[in-house]
């Protein structure tokens, strides 16, 4: 079942479209390989602009979890956009914080998408749903026409990269001048004055003796 089908069920379950939330591992939906690294600021901001997006038009409630530092794009109040932002200190303490919001937004109204497979199985046993971040990045580029870290059209142009011109303009390698006439070498003429060497004369082929005259020749003494 897809991320979005799954949620609209669980909407329908709790009657309460409110209170539930997908509560993202934003460190796994950046690295699937679920092997606890930190992400890098700039890609946390993009993440959660692409989050944003998707709760936006799909009416979405979303938690996000990041290790690191509070990013500035980020209000005092844990939002960014509509998506509620939370930092830990440690790939530790970001699994703690998952299960506390899973527990304050009760299990039953929760899918957290993870690839950490040891959180996966903690949050299964709690009663809550789990999705790996693969199933959300495909119904997020269903639903968006994008993918995560796909970059919006129409980049060169915003950059200006179409109104510039070709090599010359951006001082590269220009096209040569015509050389003047006569300024090669002084020694050489030009190549297509050279003068051409006249042709040998071809001496003429000897004329083909009749079968009549080798005959008379035969009875001529030699000299």
């Amino acid at each position: 079942m897809g991320f979005l089908s799954l949620f609209t069920n669980l909407q329908k379950q709790s009657g309460n479209q409110s209170r539930t939330r997908a509560l993202v591992d934003g460190d796994s939906l950046l690295d699937e390989r679920g092997n606890g690294s930190k992400s890098r600021p700039g890609d946390q901001v993009m993440a959660l602009k692409w989050l944003a997006e998707l709760s936006d038009k799909e009416g979405l409630k979303i938690s996000a979890v990041f290790a690191g530092t509070r990013l500035r794009e980020v209000s005092e109040d844990d939002d960014y956009r509509g998506v509620d932002v939370r930092f830990s200190k440690d790939e530790t303490e970001r699994q703690s914080l998952l299960v506390k919001l899973v527990k304050s937004n009760g299990a039953a109204r929760s899918v957290v998408v993870t690839a950490d497979e040891k959180l996966r199985s903690r949050i299964v046993s709690m009663g809550a749903d789990s999705m790996r971040p693969s199933t959300l990045k495909k119904a997020g580029e269903a639903s968006l026409g994008r993918s995560l870290h796909n970059r919006r059209s129409g980049r060169s142009e915003r950059s200006g990269r179409s109104d510039r011109g070709g090599r010359s303009d951006r001082g590269g390698r220009s096209e040569r001048p015509d050389r003047p006439e006569g300024s090669g070498r002084p020694d050489r003429p030009p190549r297509s004055r050279r003068p051409r060497r006249p042709d040998k004369e071809k001496e003429p082929a000897p004329a083909a003796i009749s079968e009549e005259d080798r005959e008379i020749l035969e009875f001529i003494d030699p000299l």
